[in-house]
């Protein structure tokens, strides 16, 4: 605590924050240990808990407070250095022959968005161009058509063989990277088998998994960013501008790096604008990622941990403890409760 910091509470203009003398960020990987310290008050918050695990302790803790916000996904990128993925019959074959409605329903039990999101996510207001806006047609590329996914396969030339099977493929995930979810990647797999692709799923460890998404030596698939909300024109350019790091797809197209240089010479926000929009709606066009739910997950506190209501943080990601210079402990509260 600094003795001498300037500002108030705004909600309670009389006070001078902050509240707490210290604050203890404890990095603890073992979900079982996160969860037990949760429940025995030895935390007074935990952040980043997963849908499965929240409905369990909102079972077992009805004395705990919880908010949920949705989180990454596990969209997928196709390896466009392959020439096997330059076809975007197949790449529309893929998104169509998932149902990430019934995924939403069914498997995250409605505590995720299954929404089609370009790059630019929808709290960037004026950047973003929500889907029911979408031509129809386009729309329609994002829905659940199995059939129409074996139509497109079929007249890329790729038909089932005598086992089924049109194609194999891979998916290289992380558990370790942004929680990339593993039995969400067998329902992707599930799902393909329906049309006649197999999925491989390979299961990496952190370092080997970057160091061939950076590489792109990834042979089939790996993880996508979609629908994030980040300064626009600047996070379309490192997601799929040409030799970006983070451009995990690894496209290099002309057309797209011509209209973000135009929202980067723009000398008008509106210009701006229609530009960042404008190279957003070719990104969703060209089905170089594959559009899966952004899941929730849920942040929860000790009904003790007073003006506290489940904030990831007040400013940015630099600062993301800012949020508790504005909360404080119910001291009587939580001598009541034991902890």
């Amino acid at each position: 605590k600094n003795q001498h910091y300037w500002a108030n509470d705004p909600r309670n203009p009389e006070n001078r924050l902050p509240y707490i003398d210290v604050i203890e960020t404890l990095i603890i990987p073992d979900e079982s240990t996160r969860l037990a310290g949760l429940r025995s008050g030895k935390l007074a918050s935990i952040t980043t808990v997963s849908q499965p695990l929240a409905d369990g302790l909102i079972r077992t803790n009805p004395e705990l407070k919880y908010k949920s916000y949705r989180w990454d996904g596990d969209s997928m990128s196709f390896n466009m250095t392959l020439p096997f993925w330059q076809d975007i019959r197949v790449r529309k074959a893929m998104q169509l022959a998932l149902d990430n409605d019934s995924v939403v329903e069914n498997y995250y039990n409605g505590f995720a968005d299954a929404t089609p999101f370009g790059v630019v996510g929808p709290a960037v207001l004026g950047f973003h161009i929500p889907f029911d806006e979408w031509p129809a047609d386009l729309q329609a590329e994002y829905g659940y058509d199995p059939v129409e996914a074996e139509r497109l396969l079929d007249e890329a030339g790729l038909p089932r063989g005598a086992d089924g099977i049109r194609f194999k493929a891979t998916y290289d995930i992380c558990p370790q990277w942004i929680g990339m979810d593993v039995d969400h990647a067998q329902l992707t797999k599930a799902y393909y088998a329906a049309v006649g692709i197999d999925l491989e799923i390979n299961v990496l460890e952190r370092g080997t998994f970057l160091e061939r998404v950076f590489a792109h030596t990834y042979e089939g698939l790996t993880w996508a960013r979609r629908g994030r909300d980040y300064i626009p024109a600047y996070y379309l350019r490192i997601m799929a501008g040409c030799d970006q790091r983070w451009n995990f797809p690894g496209t290099c197209d002309p057309v797209f790096d011509a209209i973000l240089d135009k929202a980067d010479a723009a000398t008008t926000l509106d210009e701006y604008k229609k530009f960042t929009i404008e190279a957003d709606m070719y990104y969703i066009k060209q089905h170089w990622t594959i559009m899966a739910p952004y899941r929730n997950v849920f942040t929860f506190w000790q009904p003790w941990l007073g003006g506290f209501s489940g904030e990831r943080n007040l400013f940015n990601a630099a600062s993301a403890q800012g949020q508790f210079t504005r909360t404080w402990i119910e001291q009587d509260l939580k001598k009541e409760m034991g902890d």
